[in-house]
């Protein structure tokens, strides 16, 4: 059986990429915006995709990424990776 490095080499190399670290993380202030809609949303029961489609559409910070982007940081908020 080939190993995953041969095939990731057969496959024509890099096929994705990883952040280095999450935009919410190295910007406070989206950090700080993201966190109070997060905390609303779950007080509200409101689902983690309409809270992130209202973070792309209602604030400048976050318009340039694609809510589905946005809507996977509630994911590491609930696992308390965003604190």
């Amino acid at each position: 059986m080939e190993s995953l490095e041969d095939f990731t080499k057969k496959q024509g190399g890099v096929s994705g990429h990883k952040a280095q670290m999450r935009f919410i993380l190295k910007n406070k202030k989206a950090r700080d915006i993201f966190l109070e809609i997060a905390k609303e949303a779950e007080e509200k029961n409101i689902s983690d995709t309409i809270a992130a489609q209202y973070l792309v559409e209602k604030y400048d910070l976050f318009s340039h990424l694609h809510y589905n982007t946005v809507r996977r940081y509630f994911k590491d908020y609930r696992y308390g990776r965003i604190k």
